[in-house]
């Protein structure tokens, strides 16, 4: 094997290990996220997205309700803003507790 070559191959492998990591840590954080049916892998949905929300233009009028009949989704009571962050992290110490 040439030089060359050897340190092409190490840094293929190394490279491909490093997005191997990151996709399954973006899978593990994005575990309880809503994503459409048949949606890419949770790395190359986010790299894909541009962010132009034509999928909430789309999403169907009632999919907040399906959403809420999923079992153990909690759905918060308060409408955007500081209140929102203060009753998810009172979940969370909850849940710890």
């Amino acid at each position: 094997m040439k030089r060359r070559d050897f340190f092409k191959t190490g840094a293929r492998r190394a490279a491909g290990a490093v997005v191997d990591t990151l996709a399954d840590s973006a899978e593990q954080r994005a575990a309880s996220w809503i994503r459409p049916p048949f949606a890419k892998r949770e790395l190359d949905f986010l790299l894909a997205c541009t962010r132009c929300d034509d999928c909430v233009a789309a999403c169907p009028h009632d999919a907040v309700e399906s959403v809420k009949n999923i079992p153990n989704i909690r759905v918060l009571t308060k409408k955007g803003g500081c209140g929102v962050v203060r009753e998810f992290i009172d979940l969370i110490i909850k849940a710890k507790n």
